[in-house]
């Protein structure tokens, strides 16, 4: 249960941080012919800033393996997004293309490298 609220977490903080970034550039945000108001970012950022609060805490105690875990987890879901991004040939902030296909390698890596230092602290209690 502990890993799920982490997952929670590191999702409800990604999109919580999507909207911040949106109201701190003022992008634009249009699905079908509707336009999306910045304040209902500002809505969106809060709540779903505190529903991952609420999560965290539900973690309980906060060793450093259940950070290791919310980093993994955020990097997984950065992957996520930037393999989306790929996909479907988006542009961010000028950034498209193959330079998303590197981001996802290199969130890739940074999980594989993080979830070793998961193992090994995981290897060092049994001893």
């Amino acid at each position: 249960m502990k890993k799920l609220y982490i997952a929670n977490t590191a999702v409800f903080t990604s999109v919580a941080a999507l909207h911040l970034l949106r109201m701190i550039f003022e992008t634009p945000l249009t699905i079908g012919e509707y336009e999306i108001e910045l304040w209902l970012s500002a809505l969106a950022a809060a709540g779903t800033g505190v529903l991952a609060w609420l999560n965290w805490r539900a973690v309980g105690k906060h060793g450093r393996t259940d950070w290791l875990w919310l980093l993994i987890a955020l990097l997984l879901v950065d992957a996520f997004i930037v393999f989306y991004a790929w996909v479907a040939e988006i542009t961010y902030w000028g950034i498209s293309g193959d330079t998303f296909l590197w981001f996802v390698l290199i969130d890739l890596v940074l999980v594989g490298i993080v979830h070793g230092f998961v193992r090994s602290s995981g290897r060092s209690k049994k001893r």
